[in-house]
């Protein structure tokens, strides 16, 4: 076993001890004071000139002049805002005292090998209906193939397309006028192709309307509008114009070249005014 060493420590105390004291002091200086004067800053001024107040010039309609077509567009307006509130009126009555609600009538069911989205349905006399089969969007030109299905009681009639249909119209004589995507009209009577010519638009066409129960207007992309003539088994173009980029505001040209054609992508009217949207504009025509 080994022996552990022993260590003392000693830690002297502080109580009672004596307390060493020091006195110190400090000198200031003395505060010296001194006025000084100064010159006050200039105000800012700012004034304002008005005009003097002169009287109001009273306007008078005398001198303006409105040519008469204005005063019956103005009327035939009015007459037809008054015909519209009769059937407001009727229909308002109508919802007040009966229940409206949706009745199923007819179920069309398509093969289901069919591929083509629907673009478009059509609805005519007695009861018959045409789906327009195809693509509604082109980059350029249309390289797809497209089909018109025409239901009519329990008979279906298949119209093949070499290109996609973007409008079609039930003619009064039972006929169907199909229009495409690459600038073709086309005549059909029950499925079975009558006329079809491309010289009239050379772009998709984008509306067919009737202006009577024999004239057509189409319009399309090429910036044409033109008026046909519905035969027994064609369609005979009569009066054709078209939208240039000289019709266009000059703030929305692109183009120095006036007499660019300018698409047109929608049509909407009666009777022979119509409102045309353009690609870069918007104007209407009267035919």
């Amino acid at each position: 076993m080994q022996e552990s060493g022993t260590f003392t420590l000693s830690i002297p105390s502080s109580w009672n001890a004596e307390v060493e004291k020091i006195d110190a002091s400090m000198e200031t200086m003395p505060m010296l004071q001194r006025e000084v004067g100064c010159d006050p800053m200039k105000p800012f001024h700012a004034s304002t000139q008005t005009e003097t107040t002169t009287m109001e010039e009273r306007l008078s309609a005398r001198g303006i002049l409105i040519s008469k077509e204005t005063i019956d567009m103005i009327l035939e307006g009015i007459e037809d805002a008054s015909r519209m509130n009769k059937y407001f009126e009727k229909l308002e009555a109508f919802r007040k005292t009966e229940k409206l609600q949706l009745v199923l009538i007819k179920r069309i069911k398509l093969e289901s090998n069919e591929k083509l989205p629907i673009v478009g349905i059509k609805c005519g006399r007695n009861g018959r209906i045409a789906l327009l089969l195809g693509h509604s969007q082109h980059e350029s030109w249309c390289f797809h193939t497209g089909k018109i299905l025409i239901f009519h009681k329990n008979h279906t009639t298949n119209i093949p397309l070499a290109s996609c249909p973007t409008q079609l119209l039930f003619a009064p004589q039972q006929q169907v006028i199909v229009a495409t995507a690459s600038g073709e009209i086309i005549l059909t009577f029950e499925g079975e192709i009558l006329w079809q010519s491309d010289s009239i638009h050379s772009q998709g066409i984008t509306c067919l309307r009737w202006v009577s129960p024999n004239l057509l207007f189409s319009a399309g992309l090429d910036g044409r509008l033109v008026i046909s003539s519905l035969k027994a088994t064609s369609l005979e173009a009569i009066k054709s114009s078209s939208i240039t980029v000289s019709d266009l505001p000059r703030s929305m040209r692109r183009s120095n070249t006036s007499s660019r054609r300018t698409g047109i992508v929608g049509i909407a009217g009666s009777k022979r005014d119509y409102f045309l949207a353009g690609k870069f504009c918007f104007g209407a025509v009267q035919i």
